[in-house]
């Protein structure tokens, strides 16, 4: 049994969003820093002539707040917050299976030479509960899960 699907063209707008990066200085080697995002998803939808497969219905608003500090020349630490605030409980996609979250990070940076640093983090997230509505009143509920972030990063200074 060999199943091929058919291309389909279609156009999607994506929304626009704004981002207000910030950081300050508020002790000898500690740096405060954050970030406001705005995502204007409020009516978007993803639509194929095989029906609808995304539709948002409220903008989004994300917080982030950190705070970093250099224990010495080769080491520096940070832990930082988010939290995306909850929207619809409902979705009509199950490729929205959470609806915002709450996370907390934590990172650090060692500069092994004056050219070569190494950076890891991990964050770990509280997501939002969501019910997708699979129509017909058959539906799943997607509640009380987590997950976590993690990355690593080698940077070599020229």
């Amino acid at each position: 049994f060999h199943n091929v699907a058919s291309a389909r063209n279609f156009d999607v707008d994506f929304p626009e969003s704004v981002n207000l990066d910030f950081q300050t200085g508020i002790a000898a080697d500690t740096l405060l820093f954050g970030s406001v995002r705005w995502v204007g998803w409020e009516g978007f939808n993803l639509t194929t002539t095989d029906g609808e497969w995304v539709r948002f219905e409220d903008d989004t608003l994300t917080y982030a707040l950190g705070l970093g500090r250099q224990v010495n020349n080769k080491l520096s630490l940070a832990v930082n917050l988010g939290h995306e605030k909850s929207l619809s409980a409902v979705t009509n996609t199950a490729l929205t299976p959470s609806s915002g979250y709450t996370s907390l990070g934590i990172a650090a940076t060692y500069q092994i030479t004056e050219k070569v640093s190494l950076s890891g983090g991990v964050s770990y997230y509280w997501l939002g509960n969501v019910f997708y509505d699979a129509g017909s009143g058959n539906g799943v509920t997607f509640a009380d899960n987590h997950a976590i972030g993690a990355g690593l990063r080698l940077g070599m200074h020229f």
